[in-house]
């Protein structure tokens, strides 16, 4: 049973990565999990986005300030506390999520496909 679940997470991991990398003309890893972060979590603060990417406060500002460049991120000052910045995702921000989502969903459907019923059932 562990060696049919190592394999299923290997070929998951290769579907992630594989599309993962369809998007690195325009974000870094670093970007994507930011993005995906506030995607999940949105209207998130600066620090929490921090916490959330294990890296310094300083760190995640300037991802952040990368992200806003690049038209990913939109900040917005708080709504209790005009002094805490709540970040959200732009359009171009969900598309590209959107699309990374397909493909993996493109990808997973493909090797799905190739498997045995009795290897889909098992998974």
């Amino acid at each position: 049973m562990a060696a049919a679940l190592d394999d299923a997470a290997g070929t998951l991991l290769a579907v992630w990565e594989t599309a993962r990398e369809r998007t690195t003309h325009q974000l870094s890893s670093a970007q994507l999990r930011a993005v995906m972060v506030v995607d999940r979590h949105d209207g998130i603060n600066l620090r929490r986005l921090a916490a959330e990417l294990n890296m310094l406060l300083s760190s995640a500002s300037r991802l952040c300030d990368r992200l806003e460049a690049a038209g990913m991120l939109e900040r917005e000052p708080g709504r209790v506390d005009r002094r805490e910045i709540s970040l959200h995702l732009t359009p171009e921000a969900r598309r590209l999520l959107a699309e990374l989502q397909a493909d993996r969903r493109q990808r997973l459907t493909e090797v799905l496909a190739g498997m045995s019923a009795a290897g889909r059932q098992a998974l």
